[in-house]
């Protein structure tokens, strides 16, 4: 069963709205300078300034997101680049195993490559038909369907595609890997 069927997933409990965390701060984001870097093993580096990425925002899709703190959030609107697209430019070699998303605040994330090819993953520009706001992760928010939302980084400026399996901010701090929701992978 996916997410966008609706099922609630174990440990967690339906509310109104999203609670959102900035545990690194929000930053500031210099609209003019901001770049959408894509790097390590794959065939072709990418680049992309804040007007490409907007351009690139095509896929339209409904889900839930799920926090690891149990809460969950029905039918949240996202807009935006499939990671499938960005996947499918970059040209990742045999060798890139894992993806690492580093962000303008510091915090990072790891997801395995084969989380980039589901439908759903995209890197949202848009939430609830507006354009995203700064707290919610203006102006790029990673959004993995099936993975706990500490997965869906904020500010979203640098991906990477790796040989191995390179903990993120909340990994390094005892959260599981992968984060599957469904598996009720909150903590190594």
């Amino acid at each position: 069963m996916t997410l966008s069927e609706g099922r609630l997933p174990p440990g967690q409990k339906w509310v109104d709205k999203i609670t959102e965390y900035a545990v690194l701060g929000v930053p500031k984001v210099d609209i003019g300078a901001y770049r959408l870097r894509v790097r390590g093993e794959i065939l072709n580096p990418l680049e992309f300034d804040l007007d490409q990425v907007k351009g690139m925002s095509d896929l339209e899709m409904v889900d839930d997101l799920h926090c690891v703190e149990g809460w969950s959030v029905r039918g949240v609107r996202w807009k935006g680049i499939p990671l499938r697209k960005i996947v499918d430019l970059a040209g990742p070699k045999v060798s890139a195993t894992h993806v690492f998303f580093r962000c303008l605040d510091g915090y990072s994330t790891t997801i395995p490559i084969d989380e980039t090819r589901k439908g759903g993953c995209l890197l949202a520009t848009f939430m609830n038909g507006r354009e995203l706001e700064a707290e919610l992760g203006f102006p790029v928010r990673l959004v993995v369907p099936g993975l706990y939302a500490w997965k869906y980084a904020k500010w979203v400026s640098e991906i990477i595609f790796m040989d191995h399996y390179e903990p993120g901010y909340w990994e390094r701090r005892g959260y599981h890997p992968r984060g599957d929701v469904w598996k009720e992978e909150r903590r190594e």
